[in-house]
């Protein structure tokens, strides 16, 4: 039977990057993928693991020597040897499991930061970028270059016709930092949970999209 918020979970946790298999069996899954862990047994982990896969929902990777093996569908026992470090599995979504992602997170990409390298970052509009840059100090001031990109890679998985990147030499860390107090209905914004990381909701729990279940 499937598991809305089981899958829920499984996809969130590479909407931003590829991850290991294994990191399901990490002692402080909460902590380390800072996010609520549904209740789950073994069972029910590698049977929705499989279902995902064969769904075209996630792609599987072998992993070796930092090179990527051509997405596969891995089978139980494969799945469940990686879940214990016996075989190294990437996985990550797909368009098609992207989609379904959004649909169940109703995310907001007007709030959303990505495109991250040592000398900037990328996000839908200036405004948004400012603000982080505002709120954590990490650019050094005078040294930001604004460039326009069309269209902008948001993530691996999503693009989106426009967005901003900017290219900035690091700040010196200041042990007498206080992030600024921002304020006015946008920063208000920016600061709900739901918006920097998205949780399912209750009326796209049900959204299962294309594929088979």
């Amino acid at each position: 039977m499937a598991r809305p918020e089981l899958e829920f979970f499984i996809l969130s946790i590479v909407v931003d990057h590829y991850e290991g298999l294994k990191i399901f069996e990490a002692p402080e899954l909460g902590i380390v993928v800072n996010r609520k862990v549904p209740e789950f047994t073994h069972r029910e982990l590698t049977e929705t693991l499989s279902n995902l896969f064969r769904c075209g929902d996630v792609n599987a990777f072998l992993h070796a020597d930092e090179d990527k093996s051509s997405p596969f569908i891995p089978t139980i026992e494969e799945i469940d040897a990686a879940l214990f470090d016996a075989l190294e599995i990437d996985y990550g979504l797909t368009a098609q499991g992207g989609a379904r992602w959004e649909a169940m997170s109703q995310f907001d990409w007007n709030f959303h930061l990505g495109d991250w390298r040592e000398e900037g970052i990328g996000g839908p509009s200036r405004e948004m970028v400012e603000t982080y840059l505002a709120y954590d100090r990490c650019a050094l001031r005078g040294s930001e270059r604004w460039m326009d990109v069309r269209p902008w890679h948001a993530t691996y998985w999503k693009t989106l016709p426009n967005g901003v990147r900017v290219h900035y030499k690091e700040a010196e860390p200041s042990s007498e930092y206080e992030p600024p107090e921002l304020k006015g209905l946008w920063i208000d914004e920016w600061n709900r949970p739901q918006r920097r990381l998205a949780r399912i909701r209750p009326n796209g729990a049900g959204q299962i999209g294309p594929g088979c279940r």
